[in-house]
């Protein structure tokens, strides 16, 4: 999976600001300062973080069409049928995940990064964000404007 914040803007391709190498932090250090003297902006600037944010964004939205369509929009047929009791499992499951990654627990099948974990954990949170403002009165619940 690529990293957003090496996709475009960052001019050696192979570094990454989360790189966990022997030297990462001179390697970091020496991409901000490149990347700064080509782009005139610092790294730590908002205007690089809300680029980031837009490319993880879109991420995001490329991952949600290609697993709902693998998995034929089930998270919407699930949620007609059990409203947001089943978000909450799927949030919590993920959230779960998330916790034993990052306590380095021993992965017996390891096929998702931590990463991945948080990119499913935000992409279920906007799908049930989606199923209130979109659906919620067919389940009676609330939505923001009402």
């Amino acid at each position: 999976m690529s990293n957003p914040c090496t996709e475009k803007t960052n001019p050696y391709k192979q570094l990454t600001l989360f790189e966990d190498t022997e030297h990462a932090n001179e390697v970091n250090e020496l991409y901000k300062a490149t990347y700064n003297y080509l782009y005139g902006k610092p790294v730590n600037s908002q205007e690089y973080a809300t680029e980031v944010h837009r490319k993880v964004c879109d991420k995001l939205n490329d991952l949600y069409n290609r697993k709902n369509t693998d998995y034929g929009n089930s998270f919407h047929k699930t949620y007609i049928e059990e409203g947001l009791a089943m978000c909450r499992i799927r949030l919590s499951d993920k959230l779960e995940r998330f916790k034993q990654l990052s306590k380095g627990n021993t992965q017996l099948i390891n096929d998702e990064s931590i990463q991945d974990t948080l990119l499913d954990l935000a992409n279920y949170a906007i799908m049930t964000y989606m199923e209130i403002e979109c659906f919620g009165k067919i389940q009676g619940e609330k939505t923001d404007g009402e």
